[in-house]
């Protein structure tokens, strides 16, 4: 498993979805897996250009990237990605989530080609990191879910809005166990309150699984 594995030409899909949910009251997300990415992937939305022109373009692109603590851990933290042509309108945000495993050895870096191509089409991009399996202070369950939980919330918080980015227009996207913590970020919203994940203040519009 490797960075290579995970083509930006699949976050073609989170492009459309971005366009296709609005503002509004939240619905059921839509899921799309990695089959149905590769289909949408034919051509971003945001651009109106081919979607292989996307790797291009993001050679071109001079993004700014920030890491930004989520939580007090050591590991609750994210690099956000911001076009580098700032935009007067709120920002769609894509948050991505590395494989790896589930395990420590495995980190954010996965996801920086993806991170680059995303903010090369004018979103910003949330890269999070969360405690794995082998991590000194921490991972597994709860702790992996409740990191990426912590790290969705904060593209609602004061400092995220201060940096122009819009949580309404949120879509989760992950790879390996990447993709199945979005598939889960999605519809945590539906989860019982009691479980202590239910009830989350920013809901994504759409969750993509890259494989």
């Amino acid at each position: 498993m490797n960075g290579r594995a995970v083509r930006p030409k699949l976050l073609g899909a989170a492009f459309i979805l971005l366009a296709q949910y609005g503002n509004g009251a939240w619905v059921p997300p839509l899921l799309v897996d990695r089959r149905a990415a590769l289909k949408l992937g034919v051509a971003s939305v945001l651009t109106l250009r081919p979607q292989t022109d996307l790797e291009a373009t993001a050679k071109t692109s001079d993004p700014k990237v920030a890491r930004i603590a989520y939580g007090e851990r050591e590991e609750q933290f994210g690099d956000l990605w911001l076009p580098g042509v700032p935009r007067d309108a709120p920002l769609p945000v894509v948050a991505l989530l590395h494989g790896g495993f589930w395990q420590h050895e495995y980190d954010l870096r996965l996801m920086d080609s993806i991170a680059a191509a995303v903010t090369a089409h004018g979103c910003a991009c949330w890269n999070i990191e969360y405690r794995r399996v082998g991590s000194k202070d921490g991972g597994g369950f709860p702790d992996t879910f409740a990191d990426v939980s912590a790290a969705v919330e904060w593209v609602g918080s004061p400092s995220a809005r201060d940096m122009n980015l819009d949580a309404r227009r949120l879509v989760v996207a992950g790879h390996s166990a990447g993709g199945t913590l979005a598939m889960w970020l999605a519809l945590q919203p539906l989860l019982p309150a009691t479980c202590g994940f239910g009830a989350p203040a920013v809901r994504p519009r759409a969750a993509v699984s890259l494989g």
